[in-house]
């Protein structure tokens, strides 16, 4: 599937430790086209997480009986962006607050709903996220083709094998900090005794220094 496009059907990973809450999330989700799967435990999420691709995760906050400051769930938001920046993720409690919700999103939470939901919300607000999610990827993978055929082009300003020198070993190479960068080298005989070695570095980093350097 080319990156960043609409799934036929998306899969979304459901987190919360009471059954009566995943059955009646599963049964919401599926009959509105989704596919669903159900875990309990914050830990089971970042194993199904590393077992196969989901296209959303909800999740609750609290795990633990008799607790309401969600640290589990905030944890597990933290985790779940260092796997994937860019996968919406919804968080849920019972007891929420401004201050636990302005503390989900600072973790990376794409969005935030309070319990008992509202259905034609909560699917609303996974439609959103899912757009903007599909919207990124498909960005960030333009964004990526585009750099790796700079990459190509860049490449091809620099000299390919460099001439012998009389009583000198020569050889260069350059490994960009990122797809490209402002490097440039060369070497050219203008006559037997007339070799000229050019070796110039671009102050900058990344596109802009890849342009300076191509002119």
């Amino acid at each position: 599937m080319y990156p960043g496009a609409v799934p036929a059907t998306a899969r979304v990973l459901i987190a919360d430790d009471q059954p009566h809450i995943l059955e009646a999330l599963q049964l919401l989700l599926k009959c509105s086209g989704f596919s669903t799967e159900a875990v309990t435990h914050p830990a089971r999420v970042l194993r199904a997480l590393e077992a196969g691709a989901f296209d959303a995760v909800l999740l609750d906050l609290n795990y633990t009986r008799d607790t309401t400051a969600g640290e589990e769930g905030l944890e597990l938001v933290s985790q779940i962006r260092s796997i994937d920046k860019l996968l919406p993720v919804l968080v849920m409690t019972a007891w929420g607050s401004i201050d636990q919700a302005v503390e989900a999103m600072r973790r990376g939470a794409s969005d935030f709903v309070q319990k008992p939901w509202e259905n034609r919300q909560l699917l609303q607000k996974l439609q959103n996220q899912l757009s903007r999610a599909q919207a990124q990827r498909r960005t960030q993978f333009q964004r990526d083709d585009e750099l790796r055929e700079a990459r190509e082009i860049q490449d091809k300003l620099l000299p390919k094998e460099l001439p012998e020198v009389r009583n000198y070993e020569v050889a260069a190479m350059t490994q960009p900090l990122r797809f490209v960068g402002g490097d440039y080298y060369n070497v050219a005989r203008f006559s037997p005794q007339h070799t000229m070695i050019c070796i110039a570095d671009v102050a900058g980093k990344g596109m802009p220094a890849a342009l300076l350097m191509s002119s």
